[in-house]
């Protein structure tokens, strides 16, 4: 007999790439499993005025070569049979989704999504790293549901061993009870290490920083009852190491309990839901809090003694922990509540706003999610005015003062006869003997439905024929486009059936448009009847709503993708609840502003000057991209001005332009011989077209217009080695085409770009580096309490580049770097052993977290670390070496070798009187950076300088790689 199976609104395979990426880290992920654990024995707020169920919570990490798979478990009700095959996994289902936290429906299945995404990036999907939900009620047998998500959720009997798996067995709460849920998801080891505690390779200090979030966001469930329980395990099975852990709960200690300000209040919204509102600040005294966990649960903390998760001495760790709906959802709020600056005036403020639901109101509004909490509801705005009146604000200088928190080949001429002949032929199209390509003297709505049959006819497989469409189809009853075909689109009929005959020819491209392809369409509004038609929008309603038109099949009523989806690409119809899968509809994935100088289509007397159009990028799958990287700006002189100081924010393939373009349109009367080769009323700018194909396209590619004009799309994708079909209706257009082609490809001059990406890459990725290690010394100062660098025990910094690059170590990772700290002979080895521990920590935090540089700190003596370069201990560092001074990053000062810094430190005290006065150490690099800084003199450096922007980078062997910018 075979098993049940748990029922699904829609095909979960359809919808599981979607639902991972609710999520974006594995704590995200994990944090709705531990949700819908919580869910399931607390109800609603008045659980903590009377907490009548005991709750106990177990999470066990168990850690392999290349996976790490979770066990959660719970004393909760459990599951029956009934509600899982009908409801648990039914998309959006919200019927058993009343606990205070549960999101059982869809946060179960977005989580489960995302583990099982972790897994097939990398490979690693098999049977035995699928999910398992098993479960019990006090008055049914153990059942058992196992994944994959996209598979057929088959409901079986589960075993003792089901039971008991992933339950350390000191937790007698869990091992004796005869209800509850287990859930076992694996994800993979490199996302779960990348996503947790980043810098330790531990699995015990990973742990512990889960460990202590929990007991943050869950402080007053644990505080509700003595036996309240959150217990961790781990077991690391390359090291065989094993631990349990109870969490404990963290809350918050104020320096000065009389200086604490506090508010309780009152919000009935208009819908007439009652809350009652308590908050509290103050500055908080980290040092009590570390103490009290010290006594508690010394290994909670890190070997410094400081938090990991939320309470560290960092001004980014300021704000207000907002609680609702059974744990706190947000932390460190700086702007929702109060518009804290981020200038070091506020001293560890810190607080918390406690939302509880009164009266017959059961939950207060989060988002879709139910994971932080809804600022656009009603609730949030009256919480806001209540509580920025002036005795609640932050006391500080200069409040209110925003602080930024970075943050398109041609033939011979000799051919243009038979050419032209081809181009008129409407009926060779579709036939497979023909040639496609080229402009075609043809109706779009008869031409593009005769390429499907010349699909057919020419290829073997089912791969469409198209990679990208580019067009703009004809305005309605707008502009003469010098056909004599009354019929053309929108010359005829009503606008609603100009939209329809659209929608026919969309449709058609969509059906031949490869599935990672994509359509651009632009477009701009125009003026009927005394009043703007948003033309550009309802193309885009007509492309997101091929399949059934923009009418309810049902009911006849307007229907709208886009509006009325209610997830994935399922539409349901408001007026009759008729639901539609919109499977074959074009996805908007942006739009553009194209600034064009130019007053087209409309320009009158006492209205704004029309100068720009819209440009609307569709796809056909949700998961396409554009790329991006061969459109980016790469010399640094378009930049900011401030592009030097903060390298950090700068991608090092450089800047992408925004979604404003501006291409001025070609002029009609550019003459070539007796022909106007842009006669044509809305020709396209060849660069326009150039931008477009080359986001979208590859060479080979074939790319179509339908409504072609004068047929610069085609001219341009041939110049650009793309196959271009074209579809135009008007005869003198066509007859014109040869000659725009020929003139493009006169005019068509590849330029060489003064910057290339390259040389951009190791510009921004070697400023990062410098700048880096600049920052790491003088945040590791401030966690010693020392008010600058110079104060440390550090007379050199090395910085040692070992690997350079974008994406040169991992996907967000474009560097590797060994930072030496060399500290005088005197120093103690306790002394030193703290620069080194508190460094490495130093590395995990902002502002160092936000370089995407991997770097290793390390700490010795001058005498130690001549001696590993002596014997070959380290062997990362040429001879040739540059000497960066006072903090400064962007340019050297001089270049020295390590035998002459050598000399310099162990035979005499000339080094550090050379920099004695230096607000930081100075750093020695095989990284030799001279950037042209656009708002700081140079006239400071005393050697000659060349006014470019120059990088070198001396490696082991002695090998130099160099490149120049040349500053404009």
């Amino acid at each position: 007999m075979s098993s049940e199976t748990c029922e699904s609104a829609v095909e979960l395979e359809m919808l599981a790439s979607g639902m991972a990426k609710q999520h974006e880290t594995y704590l995200d992920a994990l944090q709705e499993l531990i949700d819908n654990s919580v869910a399931a024995s607390v109800d609603d707020e008045s659980y903590f005025e009377n907490p009548d169920g005991q709750v106990t919570i177990s999470l066990t990490f168990v850690r392999g070569e290349d996976t790490v798979t979770t066990y959660i478990s719970d004393n909760g009700p459990g599951i029956t049979r009934e509600q899982l095959k009908n409801h648990v996994f039914r998309t959006g289902n919200k019927e058993i989704s009343d606990g205070i936290l549960n999101n059982v429906g869809w946060g179960l299945k977005a989580s489960l999504a995302w583990f099982e995404e972790s897994l097939k990036q990398r490979e690693l999907q098999n049977d035995t790293n699928q999910f398992t939900l098993v479960t019990q009620t006090n008055t049914s047998d153990c059942l058992r549901v196992d994944g994959p998500i996209t598979g057929d959720l088959p409901i079986s009997n589960g075993s003792d061993n089901d039971w008991e798996i992933g339950v350390s067995d000191n937790i007698s709460e869990l091992n004796q009870a005869d209800h509850g849920t287990r859930v076992h998801a694996t994800c993979a080891r490199a996302q779960f290490d990348n996503d947790v505690w980043p810098s330790a390779d531990s699995l015990d200090k990973k742990v512990q920083y889960v460990r202590e979030r929990l007991g943050t966001l869950f402080r007053r469930l644990l505080s509700a009852r003595e036996d309240n329980r959150i217990v961790v395990s781990y077991h690391d099975l390359e090291t065989n190491e094993r631990e349990c852990f109870d969490v404990v709960p963290i809350w918050p200690i104020y320096s000065d309990e009389t200086q604490k300000k506090s508010h309780e209040f009152e919000v009935t919204t208009p819908r007439d839901e009652q809350y009652r509102v308590e908050y509290e600040s103050g500055t908080l005294d980290i040092d009590a809090m570390t103490d009290c966990a010290k006594e508690e649960c010394p290994r909670l903390l890190t070997q410094s003694g400081k938090f990991r998760y939320r309470y560290r001495p960092s001004q980014n760790r300021q704000g207000i922990d907002i609680y609702a709906n059974g744990r706190v959802l947000m932390t460190s709020v700086f702007e929702d509540v109060f518009d804290l600056t981020r200038n070091n005036q506020y001293n560890y403020f810190g607080g918390t706003l406690q939302i509880i639901p009164i009266g017959d109101t059961n939950e207060v509004p989060t988002d879709n999610k139910k994971t932080r909490l809804d600022t656009n509801s009603e609730l949030w705005r009256e919480i806001q005015s209540e509580l920025s009146t002036e005795e609640f604000l932050p006391e500080g200088r200069e409040y209110g003062k925003r602080i930024s928190t970075g943050g398109a080949s041609g033939e011979d001429t000799t051919q243009e006869e038979d050419e032209t002949t081809e181009i008129r032929s409407q009926s060779t199209i579709n036939d497979s003997d023909s040639n496609v390509f080229g402009l075609h003297n043809a109706d779009a709505r008869s031409a593009v439905s005769g390429l499907r049959t010349y699909q057919e006819n020419t290829t073997e497989s089912d791969e469409q024929l198209l990679d990208t469409t580019v067009t703009s189809p004809p305005y309605y009853d707008l502009k003469e486009y010098g056909s004599d075909d009354d019929d053309e689109v929108g010359q005829h009929g009503s606008y609603v059936e100009y939209l329809n005959e659209l929608r026919e020819v969309f449709n058609d491209v969509y059906k031949l448009t490869k599935q990672d392809g994509a359509l651009w369409v632009v477009v701009n509004t125009f003026r009927r009847n005394r009043e703007i038609v948003q033309l550009p929008f309802d193309i885009a309603r007509v492309c997101q709503n091929l399949d059934h038109g923009m009418e309810c099949p049902s009911c006849g009523s307007t229907l709208l993708r886009g509006v009325d989806t209610v997830e994935g690409r399922k539409t349901n119809c408001p007026h009759c609840g008729h639901s539609i899968q919109d499977n074959d509809s074009w996805i908007l994935q942006d739009i553009v502003v194209w600034n064009k100088n130019k007053a087209l289509p409309y320009t009158k007397e006492g209205r704004l000057r029309n100068v720009f159009e819209y440009i609307l990028c569709f796809s056909k799958s949700p998961d396409f991209d554009l790329k991006m990287d061969r459109i980016r700006e790469s010399h640094p002189d378009d930049f900011k001005k401030w592009w030097v100081d903060f390298p950090e924010r700068y991608h090092p393939r450089g800047k992408l332009p925004e979604n404003i373009w501006e291409f001025e349109p070609p002029t009609r009367g550019s003459f070539t011989g007796d022909v106007d080769v842009f006669d044509h009323p809305a020709a396209f700018p060849p660069a326009l077209v150039e931008r477009m194909l080359t986001l979208s396209t590859d060479p080979d590619d074939v790319v179509l217009d339908p409504f072609a004009g004068s047929g610069v799309t085609i001219a341009q994708a041939e110049l650009m080695e793309r196959n271009g079909i074209g579809i135009e209706l008007n005869e003198k257009y066509c007859d014109a085409y040869p000659e725009l082609r020929e003139h493009l490809k006169t005019q068509h001059e590849r330029v060489e770009p003064t910057a290339t990406q390259d040389d951009l890459d190791r510009l921004i990725c070697g400023l990062r580096q410098t700048k880096y290690t600049r920052e790491l010394v003088r945040t590791l100062a401030g966690e010693l309490g020392l008010s600058s660098p110079a104060q440390l025990d550090v007379h050199t910094i090395f910085l040692v580049s070992r690997e350079l690059g974008y994406q040169s170590v991992a996907p967000d990772t474009h560097g590797q770097v060994d930072v030496v700290l060399i500290v005088d002979e005197e120093t103690t080895a306790r002394d030193a052993l703290a620069y080194h521990e508190t460094a490495e920590e130093v590395a995990t935090i902002r502002p160092c977290s936000g370089f995407g540089v991997k770097a290793r700190p390390i700490v010795l003596t001058t005498d130690e670390f001549t001696t590993e370069v002596a014997d070959g201990t380290y062997t990362h560092l040429p001879d040739d070496l540059f000497v960066y001074e006072d903090g400064r990053h962007y340019v050297y000062t001089e270049t020295t070798t390590f035998s002459e810094w050598q000399s310099m430190t162990q035979n005499s005290t000339e080094w550090m009187q050379r920099y004695t006065d230096d607000g930081t150490p100075p750093i020695v690099t095989n990284l030799g950076l001279e950037v042209n800084h656009p708002k700081h003199s140079m006239d400071t450096i005393s050697r000659p300088l060349s006014g470019n922007h120059e990088f070198q980078l001396t490696q082991p062997s002695g090998k130099s790689i160099e490149s120049v910018i040349k500053s404009e």
